[in-house]
């Protein structure tokens, strides 16, 4: 093998460890963040305490999704839920992409 041949499989290497180090801690975040919304829903007594956390982008959808309660967990993918005011509980909870 010839010196070039080897820098050039070695650089390709480094860079695709790079991303995977770099795609584990995004994966990381995103487990933590979920596992601290999960948290927040089981201990929640209202759905009203969920307006003090902007930073997690809660909205209630809109059109056939009309009910469904959406909280940003990573660029793309959000946790669902549904929510019943009569009974104070979270039902049809989901992990998704639904954009």
């Amino acid at each position: 093998m010839t010196q070039g041949f080897e820098q050039y499989h070695l650089t390709h290497l480094k860079i695709s460890l790079i991303y995977l180090l770099n795609l584990r801690y995004k994966v990381l975040d995103a487990v933590k963040k979920l596992n601290n919304m999960l948290g927040f829903l089981q201990d929640m007594e209202s759905l009203d305490e969920l307006k003090a956390l902007p930073m997690w982008k809660v909205h209630q959808m809109k059109g056939d999704r009309k009910g469904t309660w959406s909280l940003s967990v990573t660029r793309n993918w959000r946790l669902t839920f549904r929510y019943d005011p009569e009974e104070n509980e979270i039902y049809d909870l989901d992990f998704e992409d639904y954009h």
